[in-house]
């Protein structure tokens, strides 16, 4: 089990996002987390990553557990590629060290990408 949550409730001022939710996450596995806007789908996250605290309940991680959080609305900075920004955890801004082998795919996807834009803003039209 890589996280465990049990008994959650999460509140955002006097608004209720969860009560008495409980989730699981094991190595492996795939999760979405969807919903409409202000619903705390960011929040949730930040809980489970150990960012925020829980109004009530209990969460465990596996020990030496490396959670990352990229931001929704990131601190965006001007001297750096698209692939740099996406290396960078958002709140530690150092890079991540053991990225999977998918996520050196995406990255490399991301290269490919920034390399574009990065063309594209340098032309005149």
């Amino acid at each position: 089990m890589l996280i465990s949550a049990e008994h959650l409730s999460i509140n955002f001022g006097s608004r209720q996002l969860l009560d008495d939710v409980d989730f699981y996450l094991n190595e492996g596995d795939k999760t979405g987390v969807i919903g409409i806007n202000g619903t705390g789908k960011s929040t949730f996250l930040k809980v489970l990553a150990g960012k925020l605290q829980p109004d009530g309940g209990t969460i465990a991680r596996k020990p030496n557990l490396q959670v990352s959080v990229l931001a929704q609305n990131p601190d965006m900075r001007d001297e750096l590629t698209v692939l740099e920004h996406a290396s960078l955890q958002t709140f530690h801004r150092k890079p991540i060290s053991n990225l999977h082998p998918y996520r050196q795919s995406c990255m490399h996807i991301l290269y490919i990408l920034s390399t574009i834009l990065h063309y594209r803003s340098t032309r005149t039209y």
